[in-house]
């Protein structure tokens, strides 16, 4: 029997919390990589990776046509499913602020391995 992921199942064994963004809507394609969330100050993980781009999770808003946010991203750590179907607003190493164009996953859709 499938058991239904809880916070906690989002989360890397340092404490990140998972952030998957949802470009696969008809189950087809790939998954992005996902963005690993530090809890304490919203900082993105992997800059190995990523290279400052993004470098900080802000929160997420509903439109990317109407840019304000809904949820800030010491809200949603404690609650990520409040992120779920919204789009996450990103800063860039050195200030710029953008926001992603889908949505994003909810918990319990995201698989709990990262590598």
């Amino acid at each position: 029997m499938h058991k239904p992921k809880t916070r906690e199942d989002t989360r890397t064994p340092e404490g990140s919390i998972k952030l998957q963004p949802d470009y696969n809507h008809d189950g087809s394609g790939t998954i992005p990589i996902p963005y690993w969330i530090d809890p304490n100050t919203g900082n993105v993980g992997r800059q190995d990776f990523w290279r400052g781009n993004p470098n900080q999770l802000l929160g997420f808003t509903s439109d990317v046509n109407h840019f304000e946010i809904v949820v800030a991203w010491h809200e949603w750590v404690t609650d990520p499913e409040r992120g779920t179907g919204l789009l996450p607003v990103f800063m860039k190493r050195g200030g710029g602020i953008y926001t992603l164009d889908h949505p994003t996953r909810a918990p319990e859709q995201q698989e709990t391995n990262h590598g």
